[in-house]
C-alpha cells in the first residue's frame, strides 16, 4: 500500500503567456518529494504535465487531450518518463498510454446488477426501498388545506371587524 504524503504548502506563481506552475511539497519519512503541476488556464485548468522529483528519481508525465464525448474532452494520451538518479535504482523507462475509444452508455443502473448477468442477488444486501411519492402528495395536500382554512378564517374575521367598524360610525 502506498504511503500517503501530507501537502505542506502550495505556491501559485503565474507568468503571462505561460502555464501557471503551482508547486506543492510533501514530506515523507524517507526523503523530501517535490512536485510541480502544470495547468492550462485556457482549457478549464486542465492538468497538462506533472513532474515529481526526489533524491532517487525524476518522473515526468504529460497528458494530451482530444477525445470529446458528451461535451467533455477526455485525455487521449499519457506519456511518462522515469529517470533514476541512483546507479543501482530502477531502470530508466518511458511509457505511453493511449485511449482507444470512449462513448456514452445507453445502459441503466439495473443493467449492472447481478441479475442482469444471470446471477442471484446476495441475500444480505437489501433491495432498494420503494419510492414513497404518495407521502409528499399527502403532505402538500394537508398544507394546502390548512392554508385554505387559515385564509378563509382571516377573511371572515376581517369582514366581521370591518362590519363592526361600519356599524359604530
Amino acid at each position: 500500500m502506498p504511503t500517503l504524503l501530507p501537502i505542506l504548502s502550495v505556491e501559485h506563481p503565474c507568468q503571462p503567456q505561460q502555464y501557471p506552475k503551482p508547486r506543492f511539497r510533501a514530506i515523507s519519512t524517507r526523503d523530501r518529494l517535490q512536485c510541480q503541476a502544470f495547468l492550462d488556464p485556457s482549457n478549464e485548468w486542465r492538468l497538462v504535465e506533472l513532474r515529481t522529483e526526489n533524491s532517487y528519481y525524476v518522473e515526468s508525465k504529460r497528458v494530451s487531450y482530444g477525445v470529446p464525448v458528451g461535451g467533455v474532452t477526455f485525455p487521449s494520451e499519457l506519456k511518462s518518463a522515469y529517470r533514476s538518479k541512483l546507479a543501482d535504482g530502477l531502470p530508466n523507462h518511458d511509457t505511453t498510454v493511449r485511449l482507444r475509444s470512449i462513448k456514452l452508455t445507453t445502459m441503466k443502473p439495473a443493467d449492472f446488477r447481478l441479475t442482469a448477468f444471470g446471477l442471484p442477488e446476495p441475500v444480505d444486501v437489501p433491495t432498494p426501498p420503494p419510492s414513497r411519492w404518495y407521502l409528499w402528495v399527502l403532505l402538500v395536500a394537508g398544507v394546502s388545506a390548512a392554508l385554505a382554512v387559515a385564509i378563509r378564517w382571516q377573511l371572515r374575521t376581517g369582514n366581521a371587524r370591518r362590519q363592526e367598524r361600519l356599524d359604530v360610525k
